[in-house]
């Protein structure tokens, strides 16, 4: 249930259909833990999906937000997703942490 249109609200919305297609149950925006998840998916008896959706293009994104998106997951017991289009980059130490960290990186 989202709280306000903001301006990647279109973005998660791309990225949560993705996700429904795939046979996920999503939910959107939900706060838990004092955390707001972008896109919650689930299937099944597996671990939650914990997707932040980062619609930047001009400006690479940076070790803080795999840094957050790992806390998030932590908390609910989830595995962390980066959604991302094409066209977005990231800062090397930016990869170098999600690869560490396990976290996928989805081009959308």
């Amino acid at each position: 249930m989202p709280r306000r249109k903001g301006r990647g609200s279109g973005f998660e919305i791309r990225v949560a259909n993705l996700y429904r297609k795939g046979g996920y149950s999503v939910e959107r925006n939900r706060i838990i833990n004092g955390h707001e998840f972008d896109v919650l998916a689930k299937r099944k008896r597996e671990r939650p999906l914990v997707v932040e959706a980062k619609n930047w293009k001009k400006s690479p994104i940076h070790s803080g937000v795999i840094r957050d998106l790992v806390s998030k997951a932590r908390s609910v017991g989830g595995k962390p997703v980066l959604a991302i289009p094409k066209s977005s980059t990231l800062t090397k130490p930016a990869r170098n942490l999600a690869k560490r960290k396990g976290v996928r990186i989805k081009r959308v």
